[in-house]
């Protein structure tokens, strides 16, 4: 009893120091999920419902730009929610490298054959795009795609189940290494499972016409939480509006809780427009609330930023009007958000994270820490709620 006392006693000296050492860059006082709280009642019921043994997976969606691509932010976050609730595989995951962009950390695609990448914010051919916002097109009948996963530091990202996003893939022309079955469920989804779970899949394509990729879930065997990233650079609510299998793909993930981080890039527009700005938001969600029922849904505000022309930086006043739209469209509509711009400190605080080395020289991204950091600050700020509604 002792030993166990003096081990939350530790936890307990552990967050108060980490508070201390961010206190000159975080307004912890502003780490809330707020507006309509009410809203999470699903994700938090399901979150329940695990624990209980009655769910056997909870679906977290992360949809972003490029704060969400390089996965350090949702990152953390899959890894808090997995060691508390359980892992249930790597999630959904996407072959940016083969689309000629930066790729997550923790897994490594690579082919003997070309791919072309298309993303949803340049699509002028108007190609049909999925579930991740971007989608791989083989340049030959014969092509192939391997996915090597790493595993977290506290997570075994192992997988024996796969689900292939792809319109053109015949599953009796793919040859899948550790290969136990495969079925084409619809028009756009295959699923396989292996005989051994393994962090590598190989896939090799002989069809009688180039193929697509819109995205690939890795799942294990095992209870807890699968949480999906979305990311494409550049991204807006606009761009998402704009792909046409987004949301018709997006409901087979069965999200109980998405989050969207997105309105960076629309801050960032000299031509911004608040009221076209407002239209293509509420026009994401009741997309998303159409393909997905009731599911719960958060939003992520941007964060403070800067501009640099000629060396020379200057502040964007846009980041603080575009939190005040989506805060006021959440209170409106009955949703919750998380004020990031607040929590970091608000207007200019961009530069004070720079200081401290938590974000990188644009004063728009994040270092890895900076990301880490709003992982677990998006994190508390959740399971507050959660345990707040449980007492």
């Amino acid at each position: 009893m002792k030993s166990f006392i003096k081990y939350i006693f530790c936890l307990l000296c552990l967050n108060c120091d980490s508070q201390i050492q961010h206190a000159e860059i975080v307004n912890y006082t502003k780490n809330n999920v707020i507006g309509d709280t009410t809203s999470l009642k699903h994700f938090f019921q399901k979150l329940d419902s695990l624990k209980e043994h009655n769910t056997k997976t909870v679906n977290i969606v992360h949809i972003g730009d490029s704060h969400i691509q390089a996965d350090y932010f949702s990152g953390m976050l899959r890894v808090l929610f997995q060691e508390k609730f359980g892992n249930a595989g790597r999630g959904l995951i996407f072959p940016y490298k083969l689309a000629h962009t930066n790729e997550p950390t923790n897994y490594f695609s690579y082919s003997t054959t070309e791919w072309l990448g298309i993303r949803n914010v340049l699509n002028p051919n108007n190609c049909n795009l999925g579930i991740s916002g971007v989608s791989l097109f083989s340049k030959s009948i014969h092509s192939d795609i391997s996915i090597k996963i790493k595993n977290s530091t506290h997570c075994n990202y192992a997988f024996n189940r796969i689900e292939l996003f792809s319109e053109e893939t015949n599953p009796k022309n793919t040859t899948i290494t550790n290969c136990y079955s495969k079925e084409k469920e619809n028009s756009f989804l295959t699923t396989i499972k292996l005989k051994d779970t393994t962090h590598l899949l190989t896939l090799n394509f002989n069809n009688q016409k180039p193929i697509d990729i819109h995205g690939i879930v890795l799942k294990n065997d095992c209870t807890g939480i699968l949480y999906h990233t979305i990311g494409v650079n550049g991204a807006t609510y606009k761009s998402y509006n704009k792909t046409t299998l987004f949301a018709q793909q997006l409901s087979y993930l069965q999200p109980d809780l998405i989050i969207i981080s997105l309105g960076t890039n629309e801050s960032y527009d000299a031509k911004f427009d608040s009221l076209q700005f407002k239209n293509e938001l509420q026009t994401f969600v009741n997309t998303i609330k159409k393909s997905c029922g009731n599911c719960s849904i958060l939003f992520t505000t941007p964060a403070d930023n800067f501009k640099i022309h000629k060396k020379k930086i200057t502040h964007n006043a846009k980041p603080k009007t575009v939190t005040q739209i989506i805060n006021n469209y959440a209170k409106v509509e009955h949703y919750a958000t998380w004020n990031l711009y607040e929590i970091m400190g608000g207007k200019g605080s961009m530069k004070t994270w720079h200081k401290h080395k938590l974000s990188t020289k644009d004063h728009v991204h994040f270092t890895r820490a900076g990301y880490e950091l709003k992982g677990k600050l998006l994190f508390d700020a959740l399971m507050e709620k959660y345990n707040s509604k449980n007492k």
